[in-house]
């Protein structure tokens, strides 16, 4: 179980170094913040939809998670691919720009 509940904070250190990457001109302190604000905000609004979909039906969740993670693959693969063809094209993206 702790494995589980540890694996929420693993994606924690790629996103400070998208974070401090990503914009120049303002504080780090300030996005950390909103980036660790917009985190829990998501843990919030997530449980509360949870558990307003659990008293629906106990599956809809499980197909819910299925739906918004399938997702998600989706998007990694187009967003990995776009940046694949870009540098095979020697397309420059835009300076400081992540993707």
């Amino acid at each position: 179980m702790v494995f589980l509940v540890g694996g929420a904070r693993a994606p924690t250190p790629i996103a400070y170094s998208i974070l401090s990457a990503s914009r120049r001109n303002a504080s780090r302190a300030g996005q950390y913040g909103f980036y660790l604000t917009l985190e829990n905000l998501g843990f919030v609004a997530g449980s509360f939809v949870g558990g307003f979909l659990y008293t629906l039906d106990p599956t809809i969740v499980f197909y819910a998670t299925l739906a918004l993670f399938s997702a998600l693959a989706v998007l990694a693969t187009l967003g990995f691919s776009r940046k694949r063809w870009a540098n095979y094209l020697g397309v420059k993206s835009e300076k400081g720009s992540i993707g």
